[in-house]
């Protein structure tokens, strides 16, 4: 890629392991893996003046390896180290790179949300151990519902 701005969409391969980086026709131009990641840092830290609460800055280290069938490239491995500015479409995406990120280990602490969810799971848990419920034992198709309500009852 050339050092000009440019917009790209960042997604995560489906093994987990690289990101892979599409231009404006959904075409993949770069597969960069997530150990390339040297630094992430975040845009409000980093002080970024336009949406510093959606930015993430990454510093990148690519290794190229040199093409064998061209005598005239060196044998040992080039790198590449750039800085790649990602900007999220809303606050929910913004997060759901933070705590991604966080559980790669490439970030301290994971977003505000991420706490809350781990918590609300907890006890989610809890409630179900708590009630004796086997998931185990959950039905693989839906219920179906009556086709008439049940007659009234009367407790007279």
């Amino acid at each position: 890629m050339n050092t000009d701005n440019q917009s790209f969409t960042v997604l995560l391969s489906p093994d987990r392991k690289s990101l892979l980086i599409r231009d404006t026709n959904q075409n993949i131009r770069e597969i960069w893996q997530l150990n390339c990641i040297s630094r992430v840092s975040l845009g409000i830290t980093e002080k970024v003046k336009k949406n510093p609460e959606r930015t993430l800055l990454f510093q990148v280290e690519l290794s190229d390896i040199p093409n064998q069938d061209d005598p005239s490239e060196s044998t040992s491995n080039k790198s590449r180290c750039f800085r790649v500015i990602l900007l999220a479409r809303s606050i929910i995406e913004y997060n759901y790179w933070l705590d991604g990120l966080f559980l790669l280990n490439k970030l301290n602490n994971p977003s505000d949300y991420y706490n809350e969810d781990v918590e609300r799971l907890t006890e989610l848990d809890m409630c179900i151990r708590l009630s004796s419920l086997d998931l185990n034992q959950l039905p693989k198709r839906e219920i179906s519902m009556p086709t008439d309500p049940p007659p009234p009852l009367d407790f007279i």
